[in-house]
């Protein structure tokens, strides 16, 4: 059967399921019927088939009372499976029947161990510990596929082409896939992204979470703001200082310009006075700020931001420079920063050398940069810090 073996064939696919029911004798005969009777599959269906998923093991059901393997068969051998065009029981005498269309929606097998809702945590935790796996795991069946979609594409960052050991999706998997994306981080020291942030952000409506650490500000152009102007964002990290310099050199940028979603609020590289006034009327919601900047610039305005903010700032972060002995960020002490408030929703955090992981750790909900600061603030209130 060419068109199976162009793709590996369902034998590869049953493989990466690594089920214990399907024995060698069954994965060997299910690929031998489709191996052999390709030309009276494809005609019983109408359509060439180019790949197939064993969606249960041996059962009864009500539209065949022989026990039998149901095999879904699809036109096309890639991640955008859609529905199946056939179906194919297979016999424990390996003999088979031919279904033009799905008889019923997918549903859990008689023999599977696991309700679909551990399941479905056991292949996301998967995903979660062995990310570079997960294009294999999606193969293992269609209910897979669906679950595991959105949790694939949930965060993506993008590097510069100086870094291309890096994980990042290609522009056909963001186009097909951007809804699914919630966080997005584009890093880069030069002026040569492999995806433009603008075209990015366009193909993800459903953003939460943009960071744009791009040190040439000419990427700040008014399309990128513009962009970021439309979807409603709650965490935003970038360069201020190249956001008014794109400012003032477009002046086709979308007016007005506010974020009244932003909540958390992480200015890197400043470099220039931020009065809070201005802050305020850009990020009139922002309830969690981080600033970078020489500690005498982050002495000069934080006291007037936590009065004007009183009412709603709840963390007040200080980033003084990175440690690169060390992997992850840390809480450091006030009292070796005599400039520094002495209001417990301040914090003072060095980063870590992986301040890529730490942004990654946290927009998948794990100990980022917020949650770091929230539990020191919770632990000085408390008086266990």
């Amino acid at each position: 059967m060419s068109a199976f073996r162009s793709v590996g064939g369902l034998y590869g696919l049953l493989k990466k399921a690594k089920h214990s029911l399907y024995k060698a004798k069954i994965l060997s005969e299910v690929a031998a019927i489709l191996n052999t009777r390709t030309k009276q599959i494809e005609k019983k269906v109408g359509n060439a088939v180019a790949g197939a998923i064993l969606v249960q093991s041996l059962h009864k059901s009500k539209s065949d009372p022989k026990k039998h393997y149901t095999v879904h068969l699809f036109k096309k051998h890639d991640l955008e499976l859609g529905e199946p065009i056939g179906v194919l029981h297979v016999y424990p005498d390996w003999s088979m029947k031919v279904f033009k269309r799905s008889r019923r929606p997918l549903t859990l097998g008689p023999q599977q161990v696991f309700p679909p809702e551990i399941e479905e945590t056991i292949f996301s935790l998967a995903v979660q510990t062995d990310w570079a796996n997960a294009t294999n795991l999606i193969l293992v069946a269609k209910r897979i596929h669906q679950w595991l979609i959105p949790q694939i594409y949930k965060v993506a960052i993008f590097y510069d082409s100086r870094s291309e050991d890096r994980p990042t999706f290609s522009s056909r998997a963001l186009i097909r896939h951007g809804e699914h994306v919630r966080h997005i981080l584009f890093y880069t020291g030069s002026s040569a992204l492999v995806h433009q942030p603008e075209e990015c952000l366009a193909w993800c409506p459903n953003l939460l979470n943009v960071a744009l650490w791009i040190v040439p500000s000419d990427l700040y152009d008014s399309n990128l703001v513009n962009q970021l102007l439309r979807v409603r964002l709650t965490h935003l990290s970038f360069d201020f200082s190249c956001f008014r310099v794109a400012f003032e050199r477009n002046p086709e940028i979308l007016l007005p310009i506010s974020f009244p979603s932003v909540t958390h609020l992480e200015l890197v590289n400043t470099q220039s006075f931020v009065s809070p006034q201005e802050l305020d009327e850009y990020f009139p919601a922002v309830t969690h700020l981080a600033l970078n900047a020489a500690v005498d610039l982050l002495a000069s305005i934080t006291n007037d931001i936590l009065e004007l903010w009183t009412d709603r700032i709840r963390v007040l972060i200080w980033y003084v420079g990175v440690s690169y002995q060390q992997q992850a960020p840390s809480v450091l002490s006030k009292s070796d920063y005599p400039d520094s408030s002495s209001d417990p929703r301040h914090v003072v955090i060095e980063y870590g050398r992986g301040f890529v992981g730490t942004w990654y750790e946290g927009a998948n909900g794990r100990l980022g940069i917020w949650k770091l600061a929230e539990e020191a603030i919770a632990d000085e209130l408390t008086g266990s810090g």
